[in-house]
């Protein structure tokens, strides 16, 4: 499961097709406060797409919420302000993308996360 959050509708939309065109299941947010309450009602989830600059809860807060909440939850933080993905890679986020987000790149990232080369064991989640 992956829960993309972003403010912007179109953003949010697009890229939660990009990953149910892949079979994933995705939930969707509009800020970090959001987010938390999806996550409430819906439980674990795989990773987390997230924008940085957001209102109600930016992407920082919602990093340092998920690290409390399940540290074994893989977070990507996009942002159109270079300065605040070296922050986010200092506060833990995986993978940083700097905005526009290019399907290709996202994806291809997500699969090495979570069938790195060489790695042997079960598919990577649903």
């Amino acid at each position: 499961t992956v829960l993309v959050v972003d403010d912007n509708p179109m953003v949010r939309e697009v890229i939660g097709e990009w990953f149910e065109d892949r079979g994933r299941r995705v939930l969707r947010a509009w800020g970090g406060e959001h987010a938390l309450e999806v996550l409430d009602a819906e439980g674990r989830v795989d990773l987390v797409v997230t924008d940085i600059e957001m209102p109600n809860g930016d992407g920082f807060f919602l990093l340092e919420q998920l690290a409390l909440r399940d540290p074994r939850c893989r977070v990507f933080m996009i942002s159109g302000h270079p300065e605040d993905l070296e922050r986010a890679r200092g506060l833990g986020a995986l993978r940083t993308f700097v905005k526009p987000v290019h399907k290709e790149d996202l994806l291809a990232a997500v699969e090495a996360v979570w069938n790195p080369p060489g790695a042997e064991g079960p598919p990577a989640p649903d």
